[in-house]
């Protein structure tokens, strides 16, 4: 419980220091000793010029800051603003609401389980999609082969009742409209929900805008640990869940102790309505920043 009232403050803390406002850069990379005022600093982790960076003797930093530009430090410093177009600042500034939003849910979630049910809705599940799917599908622990799929959305009065054979559905594309919620269920477990929206072509251009805009700034670092964690800041932007789940894994794996990673991994898994796993993920990035 000590460690969590200490995990629940620093999070107040980082929430109050990267407030709006402030100018912000992203660590790339580093080498040896980096800190922050005391806390660990990740790849992935950000900082404004409220910060003051501790670097040790023969260490270095690699910093992003807002305005895309790349520099490399070897001494302690804060950051300045330069007055320039700061495009990265909407990426940066969702990444650090991610610590309020941390802060909060581990605060509510301590007590809280995910709900036991007999069919495990699998994909799409709660996630904005750039083109619709072909499939429904979810799993079941159970010998039943025979389902009644409820398929409907709010926004146009669609609604499709069908009995399905077997463990997934094969939706038809053009009953789907881009940008409208749509909701589906197996059987009358109504808190066994998921739903999903395929993105508008507004959203796409927006989306598709802001990955090439990181590709530029990056260069051939586009395969780094650094840029999976901001294209998955990018994709959780767009409710892009499942995308943002590909590039966690893929940092996790050559990372397993990124702080940063595992809170982003944290916020997918509340989307999903996983709640124990949201729950341990975020319980992990407290281990890791302490």
């Amino acid at each position: 419980m000590r460690g969590l009232i200490k995990y629940l403050f620093s999070l107040l803390l980082s929430s109050a220091i990267h407030g709006q406002g402030t100018y912000s850069a992203v660590i790339l990379d580093f080498s040896n000793k980096v800190s922050c005022q005391g806390r660990k600093l990740f790849v992935g982790s950000s900082i404004t010029d409220r910060d003051s960076i501790l670097i040790g003797k023969n260490s270095s930093v690699r910093i992003l800051e807002e305005n895309g530009i790349i520099r490399e430090v070897t001494s302690s410093f804060r950051l300045k603003p330069n007055g320039k177009e700061n495009r990265l600042r909407k990426i940066f500034e969702s990444g650090e609401s991610l610590l309020v939003w941390a802060k909060r849910r581990v605060n509510e979630g301590v007590s809280r389980g995910s709900s036991v049910v007999d069919v495990d809705l699998k994909s799409p599940r709660n996630t904005a999609l750039l083109e619709s799917p072909e499939w429904l599908t979810w799993e079941t622990a159970s010998h039943k082969e025979s389902f009644q799929l409820f398929l409907r959305c709010y926004e146009n009065d669609f609604a499709k009742e069908v009995k399905v054979q077997g463990r997934k559905y094969s939706l038809d594309s053009k009953q789907i409209e881009s940008g409208r919620k749509y909701y589906w269920q197996i059987g009358d477990e109504t808190e066994n929900l998921a739903w999903f929206r395929v993105l508008g072509r507004n959203e796409i251009i927006n989306f598709r805008n802001d990955i090439n805009f990181l590709n530029d700034v990056l260069g051939k670092d586009t395969v780094g640990i650094s840029y999976l964690l901001l294209k998955t800041q990018i994709c959780l932007n767009f409710e892009l869940h499942q995308d943002a789940l590909a590039c966690i894994r893929a940092v996790l794996q050559r990372d397993p102790e990124n702080s940063v990673a595992n809170r982003q991994l944290a916020r997918v898994y509340d989307a999903l309505n996983l709640i124990d796993e949201s729950i341990n993920s975020l319980r992990l990035s407290m281990k890791f920043e302490n």
